[in-house]
């Protein structure tokens, strides 16, 4: 009774403070009532004021919504908690915060829960199912649009199926299942055009214009997008006519229509920066570079893509991102620079994996397959229902015929009556036998069908271990062919390094001293180059875990082999591990990762004789993690290319005896040890990089 109250209340008190909304002065009053206002009254103010704000100030909104979930909390208000919740989602979606807005919204879903209100179940399992969606979470999108689906079904609410087969549609042609993605796409069509629903069939005739683009039929995909433009007229929204000039852009594209395609993309994109959506803007700026690169314009297509990759960044979508990296390295393979091709190249397979993995394959057909079983096992069980009820009339049906019989004998006016009732029973019970014959055929078709969907997740299941394994056996005959490369020429230029050195102590002559110098420099740095790739090879095959860790030991090492440098002394060095650090892992990935930062800074010293050089280490421990600085004064890192400082081959600096590879080793020990490195400048224009290691590692076991 005392939750009915709340909730009337409750009700009331949100219908009172939106009225304000429509007069003069309703934020006032709303700010005057919150002075006077009870616990139980104040999340509904708070809530009022977010509707108020919600379309004309977000941050306001944000800031009330936030208040009014606190005060819901405090109210232990039902309603309003589930209500605050949804606001907030709605909000950090806008933000593109997707990870919080999901955390808000399966709150709202688990308070809902408990009211079994349909609807609001219906709207925040689509809710989550969107919110997933744009976070990249395919498989969660999909769990939660078939779950609204099913509810929808239910109430047989034929426009909210419409909407969930067209939103699944969507997730389908992301993970590019594009015949799937049509399937649901036709689904969401026949039910819109039943109905008359005529945003709905925008949607859809837009939505199978770009699936039949991915399919490849782009006399098709005109078909449609054309019926999506004739359908609304001159009253087109922005967005069906952002979204079908984009889909038209892509079909002439494809056709080498550039100037046509580049037009359509134009509008869409002008269309999309008005509306501020962001999602069509990074992609009508990647398909315009796309046609700058096709016609060889290949400085416009790095400016437009680089306006597409800003926003992908911002927005975090990693679909953008991946299409932009592989443009990239086309563009720059075209212009020669293949040191950046091949970069971009190894940024878009290292995105494609983690996007596309065999686990999300394998979660989309076992959510499907999981919602197949349940709607044949409803229709089972209502035939087999069917069934029984049927047995139950023939059963009753013949008793009251036993008993007619039985009577006929009493009252023989009656005899034929009786013996033409018999026989209609007979008719019917010819029939429902016939009716039974047919669902239990049924029944085993079904049935049937249900294995052949087990096999076939079977055999895709097997196809994504075997490409797995073939993908794993590629990578590690990489490696045994870099070790291997390493090697054979190590001996060659063991026997360079040889012979320069005698050079320089026999050979008198100036001009041969200096090309012998020379000569000696450059096997040097070639030496310490295929030094570094096999250390590469060892810390991604290295597997000993578990060790004691002696830090101490480790630093002096380091410097005993920097000792022999002209400038050691120059640097002043210091270090400090805390007392009592106990610690487990790998000791060479340890010593690959301080030992190549205190190279690191060792080598972009400042050698300036008014700056007192000096390097820094600092070990220390929290819980069971360790946290590793190394701070120099050095020369320093710009902010440019703190961004791409651990990539392989990169150098921030132009001097030729450094190869690029010490941060990129840096970088995969601490990878390999589950860790995080960072690097950035104090306020005093020091250089301080940051390792933070957590537990001890496990050695992984191979799948």
């Amino acid at each position: 009774m005392n939750y009915i109250f709340k909730l009337l209340l409750s009700l009331f008190l949100i219908g009172l403070f939106t009225s304000y909304i429509m007069g003069q002065g309703k934020v006032d009053s709303l700010n005057q009532a919150l002075k006077s206002s009870s616990v139980e009254q104040r999340p509904a103010i708070y809530h009022a004021l977010f509707i108020h704000y919600r379309l004309t100030d977000r941050e306001k909104a944000l800031n009330y919504a936030l208040k009014a979930n606190a005060a819901a909390y405090d109210a232990g208000d039902s309603l309003l908690i589930v209500n605050s919740s949804r606001a907030l989602g709605w909000l950090y979606l806008l933000k593109d915060q997707y990870d919080t807005a999901v955390d808000y919204y399966e709150i709202a879903l688990e308070v809902a829960k408990e009211s079994n209100n349909m609807e609001m179940l219906k709207e925040l399992v689509n809710e989550l199912g969107i919110a997933n969606f744009w976070k990249g979470d395919y498989d969660e999108a999909l769990s939660y649009y078939l779950d609204c689906l099913r509810l929808e079904e239910t109430e047989n609410d034929e426009e909210g199926m419409a909407t969930v087969c067209n939103n699944i549609g969507l997730v389908y042609s992301e993970v590019k299942d594009y015949e799937k993605a049509r399937d649901y796409y036709e689904k969401s069509l026949v039910l819109n055009e039943k109905i008359g629903r005529q945003s709905g069939l925008n949607r859809n005739y837009v939505n199978m214009g770009l699936v039949y683009i991915d399919l490849g039929d782009y006399d098709e995909a005109l078909v449609y997008f054309n019926k999506a433009l004739d359908l609304c007229g001159d009253d087109c929204d922005d967005e069906i006519l952002m979204w079908s000039n984009n889909g038209i852009g892509q079909a002439l594209l494809i056709s080498e229509d550039y100037d046509s395609a580049k037009n359509k993309f134009e509008r869409s994109n002008a269309l999309a920066i008005e509306n501020n959506f962001d999602k069509y803007v990074t992609d009508n700026y990647h398909y315009l570079a796309k046609i700058k690169f096709k016609i060889n314009e290949l400085d416009s297509a790095i400016y437009l893509l680089d306006r597409s990759h800003e926003i992908a960044e911002k927005i975090g979508n990693r679909d953008y991102l991946l299409n932009n990296n592989e443009l990239y390295s086309q563009i720059y393979s075209q212009l020669g620079d293949y040191r950046k091709a091949y970069n971009y190249q190894i940024k878009f397979r290292a995105l494609n994996d983690s996007i596309y993995t065999k686990d999300l394959a394998k979660n989309l057909a076992n959510i499907q397959l999981n919602y197949q079983e349940e709607q044949n096992r409803i229709m089972l069980e209502a035939r087999d229902e069917t069934i029984k009820a049927n047995n139950r009339t023939i059963r009753a049906t013949r008793s009251l015929n036993y008993v007619l019989i039985g009577a006929s004998g009493i009252v023989i006016a009656f005899l034929i009556a009786l013996y033409r009732n018999y026989r209609e029973k007979q008719k019917t019970y010819s029939k429902l036998e016939e009716a039974n014959s047919i669902i239990e055929a049924q029944k085993r078709k079904l049935e049937d069908t249900n294995a052949v969907l087990e096999d076939r997740v079977k055999d895709r299941t097997k196809e994504l271990r075997q490409s797995y394994k073939a993908l794993q056996q590629s990578n590690d005959e990489l490696d045994t062919f870099i070790y291997r490369t390493s090697h054979d020429i190590r001996g060659p230029l063991a026997s360079l390094l040889g012979l320069s050195e005698v050079a320089l102590f026999d050979v008198t002559d100036e001009r041969s001293l200096d090309y012998f110098g020379k000569l000696n420099q450059t096997a040097n740095n070639l030496n310490e180059i295929l030094s570094r790739v096999l250390d590469i090879t060892q810390v991604k095959s290295t597997s000993n875990f578990g060790q004691e860790i002696d830090f101490e030991n480790i630093i002096d090492d380091i410097l005993d082999k920097r000792a022999q440098l002209d400038f050691f002394e120059e640097i002043g060095f210091t270090s400090h591990i805390d007392k009592g650090l106990r610690y487990r892992s790998d000791p060479y990935l340890i010593l690959t990762i301080i030992n190549n930062l205190v190279d690191n800074a060792y080598k972009f010293y400042n050698s300036s004789t008014r700056v007192e050089s000096f390097v820094k280490v600092e070990i220390s421990t929290y819980k069971s993690s360790v946290n590793i600085k190394v701070l120099d004064n050095g020369i320093g890192i710009s902010k440019e290319d703190t961004v791409k400082i651990f990539e392989i081959f990169s150098k921030a600096s132009n001097r030729p005896d450094t190869a690029g590879l010490g941060l990129y080793l840096v970088k995969l020990a601490v990878e390999r040890l589950k860790g995080k490195v960072s690097v950035e400048t104090t306020a005093s224009g020091y250089t301080e990089f940051k390792v933070h290691l957590p537990e001890e590692p496990k050695e992984e076991t191979p799948q």
